[in-house]
């Protein structure tokens, strides 16, 4: 999910893409809790020592001039979702506010969809998606 924002905020290369329970920005979410260690490594340092590295890493902060219909399916945070800062919903609103086709869903579960009307909600609006765009 990560990766499909950050291809829906900086190529056009793809008619459509769906993002199953990502996040769309590190920056925020590590300035509102202590960094993991794996974060210091992979970023470099803290978003107080070096901000551009999260920030370029941000599909959130490369959202402007996105064109990519991109329908978000995700999970509830308090049930173990993977975005408890509500990213996805800021990056959704971005599109949105550019025109941008684009559609957030969110289950009542966590990263994890398994109850059987949700996995059967998410094949169906996966091949309504597909089929509009391809």
């Amino acid at each position: 999910g990560n990766r499909a924002n950050w291809f829906a905020a900086t190529t056009h290369r793809y008619r459509a893409i769906i993002s199953k329970e990502g996040w769309a920005d590190d920056y925020i979410s590590a300035l509102k809790s202590p960094v993991s260690e794996r974060l210091k490594e992979f970023f470099g340092g803290t978003p107080q020592e070096v901000p551009e590295n999260y920030l370029k890493n941000s599909a959130l902060h490369h959202a402007k001039g996105a064109t990519t219909p991109t329908l978000f399916l995700m999970g509830d945070p308090k049930l173990g979702g993977a975005d408890p800062d509500d990213t996805v919903k800021m990056f959704y609103d971005a599109l949105k506010a550019q025109g941008v086709d684009s559609e957030l869903v969110r289950y009542d579960e966590g990263h994890v969809f398994v109850k059987d009307e949700n996995c059967k909600d998410v094949l169906q609006r996966t091949i309504k998606w597909l089929e509009k765009y391809m």
